[in-house]
């Protein structure tokens, strides 16, 4: 069963990244379901569960006689987590970037604040521990990068608001297409974001709002700021 799954996936994700890249244009027929099964060198019972998947995410519809087309963007579940996965791993566009940066200026802040009025010892001490642990590896290593993720998890918990919780994968999928970018634009680069995060770990525990919100906001624009000088770097 376990295999089934991996074969589904693997059919979405290569279809998918040939819908993302614009490889199969919106409103493109894909080919008949014997030719592109053959192709995918996979059964047809996977191909038609891939479809499914990638029809269940926006990115394709299938109606009788038509064939399986692929859908305009507009209809692209682009907050689902895979499909954000599959849109930083195929390098997204500027605008994409900008616009998941977007979504958390505008998410973040907020959630800090409602952490800073709803959170209890425990999240305190979780968000507390994710930063010590940030304090003995690199920010931008694999380790510091889940203790980051950890905190920022943490913090959504806190915030005791499930729907705002579910659009974690926006964060997570925006901070690891932002850290390997860095690292790919400066390998040697160790931008030292723990005293931002500090600074709102020590708001919420104060239950000051407004400062939390304050606090994060600028970390959520320092790390912006960060990612856009790193595009231009490897445009040069």
């Amino acid at each position: 069963m376990e295999a089934n799954r991996r074969l589904n996936g693997s059919v979405a994700h290569k279809l998918a990244i040939l819908i993302i890249t614009g490889r199969l244009q919106p409103g493109e027929t894909l080919p008949n379901e014997d030719e592109l099964s053959a192709s995918l060198s996979v059964s047809r019972t996977a191909y038609r569960e891939g479809i499914r998947t990638l029809v269940a995410k926006g990115l394709v519809e299938t109606r009788p006689k038509t064939g399986t087309k692929v859908c305009p963007r507009s209809k692209w579940s682009l907050l689902d987590p895979d499909v954000l996965a599959w849109h930083l791993e195929s390098e997204p566009s500027y605008d994409l970037i900008v616009s998941l940066f977007e979504i958390r200026e505008v998410m973040e802040p907020a959630a800090a604040a409602f952490a800073a009025l709803r959170r209890d010892d425990l999240d305190i001490g979780t968000m507390a521990s994710a930063l010590s642990s940030l304090e003995h590896v690199r920010i931008g290593s694999a380790e510091g990068l889940e203790s980051d993720l950890a905190f920022h998890r943490a913090l959504l918990r806190a915030t005791r608001n499930e729907p705002l919780f579910a659009l974690s994968s926006v964060i997570e999928s925006t901070m690891r297409w932002s850290v390997r970018l860095t690292l790919t634009a400066f390998p040697d680069a160790h931008e030292d974001s723990l005293p931002d995060h500090k600074g709102v770990l020590q708001a919420i525990i104060a239950q000051d709002a407004a400062l939390a919100h304050a606090r994060m906001k600028l970390l959520v624009e320092k790390a912006l700021a960060n990612t856009l000088h790193s595009l231009e770097a490897l445009k040069k």
